[in-house]
């Protein structure tokens, strides 16, 4: 006759008895409603995207149309050469002016600031 082997004493490894269900359901519902939102808004971000791929398709449609539009005006446009007008001789005080200033630098804007602040201090001593 053959063995009869000790079935495992039944119990389900798969069920966890909770005390208090309700203490776990607040953080389901409030996971689910997060995962939810998350959703509609990569819904949103999708269809935002899709409108702008559409405007960007009708910008460079437009930009096309704009650009033919211009080369049809430049050709109807006749050519014209002009005279150049003598320009003003520039005077010499204002070229000494120009030469006379220094480039200004942000150590030399740094340097000017710390002036300026030794100067308040010194007044207020």
């Amino acid at each position: 006759m053959a063995k009869k082997l000790n079935p495992r004493p039944k119990q389900d490894d798969f069920f966890v008895s909770i005390s208090d269900p309700s203490g776990v359901q607040v953080p389901l519902l409030e996971s689910r409603r997060d995962l939810l939102n998350s959703m509609r808004l990569f819904a949103q971000l999708k269809d935002i995207r899709r409108q702008k791929s559409a405007y960007k398709a009708k910008l460079r449609k437009q930009v096309g149309e704009i650009t033919r539009h211009i080369a049809d005006i430049r050709s109807s446009i006749p050519d014209v050469t002009l005279e150049e007008e003598p320009s003003l001789p520039s005077s010499p005080r204002v070229a000494e002016v120009k030469q006379d200033r220094q480039p200004v630098t942000d150590l030399g804007k740094i340097e000017d600031g710390l002036k300026d602040i030794e100067a308040r201090l010194a007044k207020l001593k």
